[in-house]
């Protein structure tokens, strides 16, 4: 940390989703601090979560000694994604010339960026029982309370069990591995912000 870490001005912090989950194109952000709402929204990902800082990453380290940061969620995991690739290069490069760090002559390129929606906080649903999991919607999909989301079924194929969605909200990332045990992750559902709402000083996730 004091090496590293300590030396920055900002930081962004790229991931993917790990192993067995696959991801949107989103950002973790606090945006109730203006610099770092200012470039996650540069970034024009497909989500952005206001998150204030989750223990134990680098992005909370990072802003816990005050250095304005945000982690880039670049989809699934050992995959090239063109589209996600080119979206996140070109958010970076919009955020460095942004900060007067690097003038980019590389044009926008002609597939349009997605429109952002804005989630005032986020949470994974788990499983209750183990089996095979089969998860319906897909990443960036909007999702309506009472929804379902996921089977299990034992391996003769009987439904053991049926989740459904418990809010309405838009689905930042989801479970692809089919085999499942009690208290595994489904589906990240992201809580769409309200018009007028007041964004939680402090808002963090269930993982």
């Amino acid at each position: 940390m004091n090496k590293i870490i300590n030396r920055f001005n900002y930081l962004i912090d790229l991931h993917t989703a790990s192993f067995g989950r696959v991801n949107s194109y989103y950002v973790r952000s606090d945006m109730n601090d203006p610099v770092s709402a200012v470039l996650a929204k540069l970034q024009q990902p497909q989500v952005i979560l206001h998150n204030s800082g989750q223990d134990g990453t680098l992005r909370s380290a990072a802003s816990s000694r005050g250095i304005k940061a945000i982690t880039v969620e670049i989809g699934n995991p050992q995959l090239f994604q063109n589209q996600y690739v080119q979206w996140s290069y070109m958010g970076v490069m919009r955020i460095l010339s942004y900060l007067n760090m690097f003038t980019s002559n590389t044009p926008e390129p002609n597939t349009p960026q997605p429109k952002t929606i804005l989630c005032s906080k986020g949470f994974w649903i788990y499983t209750h029982t183990g089996g095979v999991l089969e998860v319906y919607p897909q990443v960036n999909s909007v999702i309506r309370k009472g929804d379902l989301i996921a089977r299990i079924k034992n391996i003769f194929g009987n439904i053991v069990d049926e989740i459904f969605a418990s809010s309405h909200g838009v689905t930042i990332g989801r479970s692809s591995n089919p085999v499942a045990m009690a208290g595994d992750r489904v589906l990240h559902l992201g809580i769409i912000k309200k018009e007028n709402e007041v964004l939680a000083r402090e808002a963090k996730e269930n993982y």
